[in-house]
């Protein structure tokens, strides 16, 4: 039977798509085991409408079956075949391969029929599936962020995922993971600081929640300047203060001048801020120049590289802070 009739059964969610795993499999036969040790190989076809491609799978002695855009992640192909573990041992050697790569394309969570399915009410099960592989794939993507900004020079000084978590039943919406962040800085005299006074941090953000409420992820980054107090050290928290002006603490200002701001917008603006509470409070930060926009405009690869070179260039302009100061 050619392909394709569409896959059945239990749909399997894999990150990569099929034409990641025919990229993946190459001109040349590729070698890979399943789950139980078994080798098999995997190598490009068509179908035979002589026009859809396919991905064949074959034992040691013969073929065990192929998939093909349609079928891809189904637990049964278009042919009736149950070979969905070859497939997924393929998902598997992707996800190896890549190594720290979120996806080389879109993010799954984007995908208007899986938020379809969750707004029509599927299953708890698949709904934390969605909510895993979000979170999995924004991991990969900070991950990789993080090799572009250590190749430009800078040192990193923390990582923290969803800081003020709470396990308290009556507040459900702190359940959720709110941010994961990264902070890096440069070495001064041989050794990373972490403590100020007056201290520059590069920082970036993917904020998931605000005010305990889920909203469209955003991405942010940015140069932040800890207090004069003495015992000044940067926190997790800090883009995400400044981004969603927490409890109004903040005054921003754009081409010098000033802005009000409930929180600030993600339309890829650099903005100046300013704390307005006084030294002491060392917990947050005193200033700085912050950028943020939807993490749905962070597409491929080459978007983070982009970013890296933003940032840095935010962190060599940083003497612009002082057009941010009352």
């Amino acid at each position: 039977m050619p392909h394709p009739d569409g896959g059945s059964g239990e749909y399997l969610n894999p990150v990569h798509t099929f034409k990641q795993a025919y990229d993946y499999v190459g001109e040349e036969e590729i070698e890979l085991n399943l789950l139980s040790g078994e080798k098999f190989t995997a190598k490009r076809g068509m179908a035979g409408d002589g026009v859809t491609k396919t991905i064949v799978f074959f034992g040691r002695f013969s073929s065990r079956g192929n998939v093909c855009p349609a079928c891809w992640g189904y637990r049964t192909n278009c042919n009736r075949n149950s070979n969905s573990e070859y497939a997924m041992a393929i998902e598997q050697a992707m996800t190896t391969y890549y190594g720290k790569k979120w996806l080389a394309g879109k993010l799954d969570y984007r995908e208007k029929r899986k938020l379809n399915e969750l707004i029509a009410g599927s299953s708890i099960k698949s709904s934390f599936e969605v909510v895993f592989k979000v979170y999995e794939n924004t991991d990969r993507l900070m991950l990789d962020l993080e090799n572009e900004v250590a190749d430009r020079g800078f040192v990193r000084v923390n990582e923290a995922t969803g800081a003020s978590l709470s396990c308290s039943y009556n507040r459900p919406g702190k359940w959720l993971t709110t941010f994961l962040c990264r902070y890096w800085t440069e070495k001064i005299g041989g050794v990373t600081v972490k403590q100020g006074p007056l201290l520059y941090f590069l920082g970036a953000s993917i904020i998931f929640a605000n005010r305990e409420k889920g909203i469209e992820p955003l991405f942010s980054y940015g140069v932040l300047q800890s207090m004069e107090e003495e015992r000044a050290v940067f926190y997790h928290e800090w883009l995400l203060y400044v981004v969603q002006n927490i409890k109004n603490n903040f005054t921003y200002s754009r081409d010098g001048k000033n802005c009000e701001f409930v929180e600030l917008p993600s339309d890829k603006c650099v903005t100046s801020f300013y704390c307005k509470l006084p030294d002491k409070r060392y917990k947050w930060p005193k200033r700085g120049l912050v950028v943020a926009f939807p993490l749905t405009d962070i597409q491929y690869n080459q978007d983070l590289a982009s970013i890296a070179d933003g940032m840095k260039i935010l962190w060599q302009e940083r003497d612009l802070l002082d057009a941010s100061s009352e």
